[in-house]
């Protein structure tokens, strides 16, 4: 007797047991306490499951695919950035998130950081300016080719936009993203600005968003590119005027 199928007990003798009612008497099942496994094969079937499921779990955790590149500056310093250093400083009295941020006070200095991850789908990052006597600018900007390379995407809190696109003292606070405008800004006021579904193949930014709502739809990129590796912030034109920045992020 092989097997049993479909009982649930087998009866008849102290000799033919089903102790797990799987169908196979204990004689002839090689774990007779195991209803899942009958012989061998069972087990190697089993174990090679779950080596398969472990793999999975492994690729959906790989840091490569959910990576991101996150500065709120909280660790108090800049070390990781590279340029005019001087120009920067974190400082804890004018904050958007957490206790730190970072103010630029400068003219059109800049700083630079490598990331990691190449093409996003998405970047973010606060940006707030004082009043000043100039061209007031402040700068979130990622490029291609290192600090001289290719300038790929822009948030630009451009607060003395003129009617041709330059700075103009008796130009307008604008909210402006690889060249186009999106928005009116204001001065001492920090923005959530959030440049969501970017499509590297197609070379744009499907929605921009002011916090959390969307003010402008399918932006070109601020110039050709395929990829980025380094961000940069940057304060222009600055006189008494300050720039600040939170929470610069890509994913």
């Amino acid at each position: 007797m092989v097997g049993l199928t479909g009982c649930s007990q087998i009866t008849g003798g102290n000799d033919i047991k089903d102790t797990d009612d799987d169908g196979v008497i204990d004689s002839e099942d090689y774990a007779p306490r195991d209803p899942d496994v009958q012989d061998a094969e069972d087990v190697e079937e089993s174990n090679s499951i779950e080596q398969d499921e472990g793999n999975q779990e492994q690729t959906s955790d790989d840091p490569e695919q959910t990576s991101m590149t996150v500065d709120g500056f909280e660790d108090g310093n800049i070390d990781e950035y590279t340029g005019e250093i001087s120009g920067f400083e974190v400082q804890q009295s004018v904050v958007a998130n957490g206790v730190n941020a970072l103010k630029g006070d400068g003219d059109n200095t800049s700083i630079f950081r490598d990331v990691s991850l190449s093409q996003p789908s998405r970047v973010q990052g606060y940006g707030r300016v004082e009043r000043g006597g100039g061209n007031e600018n402040a700068h979130i900007s990622y490029f291609n080719g290192g600090s001289s390379g290719s300038k790929i995407l822009e948030i630009n809190f451009f607060m003395n936009r003129g009617s041709d696109g330059y700075g103009d003292t008796s130009g307008e606070p604008k909210l402006v993203v690889n060249r186009t405008d999106v928005c009116d800004i204001s001065y001492s006021t920090w923005y959530l600005v959030e440049l969501e579904d970017i499509n590297w193949g197609e070379e744009r930014v499907g929605e921009v968003k002011v916090d959390g709502d969307v003010k402008a739809e399918d932006i070109d990129f601020h110039n050709s590119g395929s990829t980025i590796d380094t961000l940069r912030l940057k304060v222009n034109d600055w006189e008494d005027e300050l720039g600040y920045f939170d929470d610069i992020s890509i994913s």
